[in-house]
Order: structure tokens, then C-alpha cells, then sequence
């Protein structure tokens, strides 16, 4: 089958669903026809052949065409001259047929004017329809406009705070620098101070002696004690050599030891001299230095007489003699305030400053 193009779109009629138009022999697909599927599907063979277009029903008189305004003669002339001229024969006119013959030339024109008018149609949807769309998305997306809108305010408000955000964060880690830098300053001077501080303490207690090891009893006289060591020892202790003496607060209250006894003498120089009393006489004997060599009674207990130190300088000294125990250092000792330590008779002697100084050994 040859391709037919639609006489109203004019398109290829495809799967033979069209109708041929008997006045003008002109085929419309179903669609331009006018025509559904189903009443289509249910016209009869006849039918077909007998359809018009709407173009050619269109030129055919809708009646008799009695009372058309074209027709002149219906009121003008008489009922004489009707009466009269009823026995001739008259023309019909082209307005009154009641069928018309058309031509190929006018079906053609016809044609043209209907693709004119689509072309028309299509024309007027191609400027329009935009036009129409452009309006309802624009009144469709005011809200999404305005919600974005307001997306935009919202962002461009955190922006604004974390600009602010950052500034402030730059400036409290510049201060926060600057203060990591004043601490770092404060604690070398408290550091500075604290030792300047345990010096001055020490240096305090540069003429004392400290006693451990000595019974507590409610009538004793700790100064006469002090002369009956000082002759155990055989060091002369004069009148106007003891300054005070008196005992101290236990630094462990737990403890079952007796308090210790600090005895305040004339002068540095008078305690070096008994401090090295004592420790001749330890050498000397083999029973060191007790309670029964300077006269109490009862069972003997060992007496301990060295420097009198600052509670810094003592703690220091414990952590000393712990930590010389684990690195098997035989010597640990004070002198002048001062802590040594020496590994054995052929090593040097080391001084402890602090608790920092115990880690390099």
C-alpha cells in the first residue's frame, strides 16, 4: 500500500485507520475525522464509503434555502408573476442544489485553508503555550524562589558568626600562647623561689643537730641528755653550747618511734665538731652509740644523731637512700644540708639537688 498523507495534518496515515471523503475523495486519519477508535472499529463498510468530510458538509445548504438572503425574487415580484411564471421551467440555483458538485481546485483550496489554519494553530500553541508555562512555573517556584531566599540569609548568617567564631578562636590562642609563655615564666620563678625558699630553711638549720632513737619520758631533760652524749663521745659540750632544745612532730603519726630531738647549738662550728664526735665513736666501738652507754635504763636502743634538715631536704634524703638501695649504691650521707650518694669506695661522689637528680643515676 502506497503512503496516503493525511489531507488535515498532513501527516502518513499509518495502520490503514483513516477515512476517504466521498464528495472530495480526500482521506483524514481517524483523529482528524473526528472519529474514536471505537466508533471507527464499529462503522460498516457502507458507512464509510458514504462519509463526508467537514469541509464538504460544510458547503452544502443546511435546507430548503427558501429564505436565504440571496434569493431576491421571494418578495419582490407578485403572486402574479409567480403564478405566471410556474409553467416554465426554472434554473436552480447554485445556492438552492441540494447537492453540489466540487471540483478538484476547490477541494485543493480547501485543503489549504485547513493546513493553513493548522499551521496557524500550531503557531499560536508555539507562542503561547511558553508564555503560559512561563507563568505557572513562575508562580510555582515563587515559594521554592523564597525558601532558597531564605536558605541564602540563613547561610550567609552562620558565615557571619563563624567569621566572628574564627576571629575569636585566633585571638583566644593568641592569649592562650601568651599565657602557656607567662606560666612557663611563673613556674621557673616558683621554681626559682621554691629552692631559694628550702636554701634559706636549711640555712636555718645550719647549727642543728637532730637526735633520733631517744625515749620519751615525762621528766626528762633533754639538755643534760645532750651534755651525757657529748661525753659518751668525748666531746665537751659547755654551758652556753646549747642553745635550745626541744622535740618535733612526728612526720608519720602511725609511727611507734619516739619524736626525734633537735638541739640547737652555738654555732655551725659546734655541731660539725659533734657530729664528728659521734661518728669517731661509731667507727671506734663496735657497739655504736645507745641508751645504755649515756645511762637510761631498760632495753637499748641505738641512737641516731645528724644534721637537722628542712622537710624537703628529709623527704629528698628517704627517696635517696630507697633509690641507692635499688641501684646497690653503698654510700649515702649529708653534709652541710647537702645529700651525697657514691657507688663504692673508688666512685666519685654525687650530689642530689632534687628528685630529678635521682633519675640520673
Amino acid at each position: 500500500m502506497p503512503n496516503i498523507n493525511c489531507a488535515g495534518c498532513p501527516n502518513i496515515i499509518k495502520n490503514n485507520e483513516y477515512v476517504q471523503c466521498r464528495i472530495c475523495s480526500l482521506s483524514y486519519d481517524i483523529i482528524c475525522a473526528n472519529l474514536t477508535f471505537k466508533k471507527f472499529c464499529t462503522m460498516s463498510k457502507q458507512s464509510r464509503l458514504d462519509w463526508q468530510c467537514q469541509a464538504c458538509l460544510n458547503k452544502r445548504p443546511k435546507a430548503d434555502n427558501q429564505n436565504t438572503p440571496v434569493r431576491t425574487t421571494s418578495e419582490a415580484h407578485s403572486d402574479v408573476d409567480l403564478a405566471a411564471n410556474s409553467s416554465k421551467p426554472s434554473k436552480r440555483s447554485r445556492f438552492t442544489s441540494p447537492e453540489v458538485d466540487l471540483d478538484m481546485d476547490e477541494s485543493k483550496e480547501s485543503c489549504c485553508r485547513m493546513a493553513n489554519l493548522n499551521e496557524l494553530i500550531i503557531s499560536a500553541l508555539r507562542s503561547e503555550v511558553p508564555k503560559i508555562l512561563e507563568g505557572s512555573l513562575i508562580k510555582e517556584l515563587e515559594p521554592i524562589k523564597n525558601q532558597i531566599s531564605d536558605v541564602l540569609s540563613s547561610i550567609e548568617f552562620i558565615n557571619k558568626k563563624y567569621e566572628e567564631m574564627s576571629n575569636l578562636l585566633k585571638s583566644r590562642e593568641e592569649d592562650i600562647k601568651q599565657l602557656k609563655s607567662e606560666n612557663i615564666q611563673l613556674h621557673n620563678t616558683v621554681k626559682d623561689l621554691h629552692s631559694r625558699l628550702g636554701a634559706l630553711e636549711q640555712h636555718s638549720r645550719e647549727a642543728n643537730i637532730e637526735i633520733h632513737g631517744l625515749p620519751e619520758h615525762r621528766s626528762e631533760n633533754l639538755a643534760q641528755t645532750v651534755t651525757l652524749i657529748g661525753k659518751a663521745v668525748s666531746h665537751q659540750i659547755q654551758d652556753g653550747d646549747v642553745l635550745s632544745c626541744f622535740r618535733v612532730a612526728k612526720m608519720n603519726v602511725n609511727s611507734n618511734r619516739p619524736r626525734s630531738v633537735v638541739v640547737k647549738l652555738r654555732s655551725p662550728r659546734c655541731r660539725d665538731a659533734f657530729l664528728a664526735a659521734v661518728w669517731s665513736y661509731n667507727k671506734k666501738n663496735q657497739e655504736k652509740l645507745n641508751t645504755g652507754v649515756i645511762g637510761i635504763g631498760g632495753d637499748k636502743k641505738q641512737l641516731y644523731v645528724a644534721e637537722h634538715l628542712s622537710p624537703e631536704n628529709k623527704s629528698l634524703h628517704a627517696a635517696t637512700r630507697i633509690r641507692a638501695k635499688e641501684l646497690s649504691y653503698k654510700f649515702v650521707w649529708v653534709r652541710n644540708g647537702r645529700i651525697y650518694v657514691r657507688k663504692n669506695e673508688s666512685s666519685q661522689p654525687k650530689l642530689i639537688n632534687n628528685k630529678d637528680s635521682l633519675c640520673l643515676l
